[in-house]
């Protein structure tokens, strides 16, 4: 059954989750070391976002979706220090009020049985890097 006491929590999961920026860019302006190597001034660092919000040594069972998480760190899906989103706290906001009008909206609203991977349940983005095909349309011109 659905809970909109719980919009709040589902924004949070969802952006460490699956967060809408999977990673970044970053310049070094000085020599620094990093994982042990020394990356000189000039060098461009590419942090994968998605990849830390499931990091195992910073939250338990990192790879599940789970609204009952409490006591980790926050997310870097609206990244960190002085790159941090100016908009955070609206799309938290946003999320947060559109959650919990959907669940007032449509209180039986609850989690399908899990299916086998398809084309249907795939990631909406390709990997890094990866180009879409082509779609085509229903009528199969372009």
């Amino acid at each position: 059954m659905a809970d909109p006491s719980l919009a709040a929590r589902v924004v949070e999961e969802t952006l460490r989750y699956d967060p809408s920026v999977q990673a970044t860019a970053r310049m070094a302006h000085e020599d620094v070391e990093l994982g042990g190597r020394t990356l000189p001034a000039g060098s461009i660092v590419l942090p994968i976002l998605a990849a830390a919000n499931r990091d195992p040594q910073v939250y338990r069972d990192p790879a599940r979706f789970d609204l009952s998480r409490e006591g980790e760190p926050e997310h870097l899906s609206f990244s960190s220090g002085i790159h941090y989103c100016l908009a955070a706290p609206l799309a938290r906001l946003e999320g947060e009020i559109a959650f919990r009008v959907l669940a007032q909206r449509l209180p039986e609203l609850h989690v399908a049985a899990a299916a086998a991977p398809s084309a249907a349940t795939a990631p909406s983005r390709p990997p890094a890097g990866q180009r879409t095909p082509p779609r085509r349309a229903a009528n199969g011109r372009d």
